[in-house]
């Protein structure tokens, strides 16, 4: 037995010293390489450069559990688990039913509802469906540590797939980025997962009390993923991870202290049990799963229905009205262009949104010209037909104290139909700004003109 504690030990050292070597290779070496995911090469060289840090983790918790590995299979099971998930459940959850997207655009209150529901209730609730009716049941989970290992497994494919949609929608990153927010975000996912799964470890060897475990395993999951949530925001643990050496250290540090409550408890729950040959447990449906669900469900439709709320913009002197979401403020009319602003977390000057209202259009060939200006299909949106283009410009604002400029992200849409053309465009003082589609979308299905 000794003999297999320091082998265990060797490899677990062996993997943190190949993601400790990754990490520097990236630091020193690739820092001034860029890939581009709108290329094969670059979309096939992202994938492979994702999956190397995918598999050191996975490798370094398989090994810890020294007494009885799980199968292969059901390794891979739990991956590919994690990353259907939050393909899945995450997107469901979040771009259907809350509808998180327009969260960013609405109500004066969303960034933080936004962050915990994005980063923290939605991680938590996937990775607890995964793992409560998927691995709970199994056969295979015949002794406590098993939870913690399978969360862990569920957790990295989640955190792999996050990332990977996040290179992807970018369309270019840097390859330093990528690899030191795989390592964090693949080591911080796995130990959140495997947090979860301790209770579960619990629930499966003690009927008695199995209802009170899953309570506790949920509870653990929401907090320690909303805190996860606050943090990410305050360190940007994420794919545009600052190269800032204190930020660096300190999410290091965060990292470290979790895995090493994590060594812990893995140690803890190894010593607690034996494996036992245990029969899978029959499908069911717990009072406690379907309680989370329901008050999840219940406390993002509010978020989205009651707090968020628009607010319906009228101008009697052109017989016109539309709906802009409430945090935005009417700045004032001039021609027919009417402003309005609002205030963007972490940015000292605001988001402007304009529209411009053309009374005197007639139309031409609208189809024919949209099809000049851009290369892509031409967009419709309600009886509206689109023309989209995005670009930037540098905005100088007079102060007291002299002139400010910043470099500033514009979206703009030119809307025609019969007799109608608008102009939705929203400015905003830094690189994306999501949900601008969103914005644009609302206001243009909400138009309305009297005359």
């Amino acid at each position: 037995m000794e003999d297999v504690k320091r082998n265990i030990l060797n490899t677990g050292i062996m993997n943190l010293i190949g993601m400790v070597l990754l990490f520097l290779i990236a630091f020193f070496l690739l820092k001034g390489i860029e890939l581009n995911t709108a290329t094969l090469s670059g979309t096939l060289l992202t994938i492979v450069i994702g999956l190397i840090p995918a598999f050191l983790w996975i490798s370094f918790y398989y090994f810890l559990d020294r007494k009885d590995p799980e199968p292969v299979i059901m390794v891979a099971s739990a991956f590919f688990a994690g990353i259907i998930g939050e393909a899945s459940l995450s997107a469901f959850f979040g771009n259907i039913v809350f509808d998180l997207p327009a969260w960013t655009l609405n109500a004066n209150a969303m960034p933080l509802a936004h962050l915990l529901f994005s980063r923290g209730f939605i991680p938590a609730i996937t990775i607890y469906i995964v793992l409560r009716y998927m691995f709970y049941p199994s056969k295979h989970f015949n002794e406590p540590v098993d939870g913690m290992m399978y969360g862990a497994f569920i957790g990295i494919g989640y955190a792999l797939s996050l990332a990977m949609k996040g290179v992807f929608s970018a369309g270019a990153v840097s390859l330093y980025f990528l690899v030191f927010s795989l390592l964090v975000n693949l080591a911080l996912f796995s130990s959140l997962g495997a947090l979860v799964g301790y209770s579960f470890g619990a629930a499966r060897f003690d009927e008695r009390h199995k209802q009170r475990d899953f309570l506790i395993a949920l509870v653990i999951a929401v907090c320690v993923f909303s805190l996860y949530a606050w943090l990410s925001t305050k360190l940007q643990m994420n794919i545009t991870t600052s190269s800032d050496f204190v930020s660096i250290v300190l999410v290091l540090g965060f990292t470290v202290v979790l895995l090493g409550i994590v060594f812990f408890l893995i140690q803890k729950s190894i010593k607690k049990g034996e494996a036992k040959e245990l029969e899978g447990t029959k499908f069911f449906f717990d009072i406690v799963s379907i309680a989370a669900i329901v008050i999840l469900l219940a406390a993002g439709l509010i978020v989205r229905f009651v707090i968020e709320g628009d607010k319906t913009f009228t101008s009697r002197e052109n017989d016109i009205s539309f709906t802009v979401p409430a945090a935005f403020s009417f700045g004032g009319q001039k021609d027919n262009i009417y402003t309005f602003t609002k205030h963007l977390e972490n940015y000292t000057y605001p988001a402007t949104l304009r529209v411009v209202v053309f009374d005197d259009y007639q139309p031409t060939s609208v189809l024919s010209l949209i099809k000049i200006q851009t290369d892509e299909a031409p967009m419709t949106i309600g009886d509206y037909a689109i023309d989209m283009r995005a670009y930037e410009k540098t905005v100088t604002l007079e102060q007291v104290t002299g002139k400010t400029s910043f470099l500033a992200r514009v979206y703009e849409y030119t809307a025609q139909k019969e007799g109608e053309k608008l102009i939705v465009s929203i400015e905003v003082p830094g690189a994306t700004y999501p949900g601008h589609l969103e914005l644009a979308g609302k206001i243009l299905r909400s138009f309305r003109k009297e005359s």
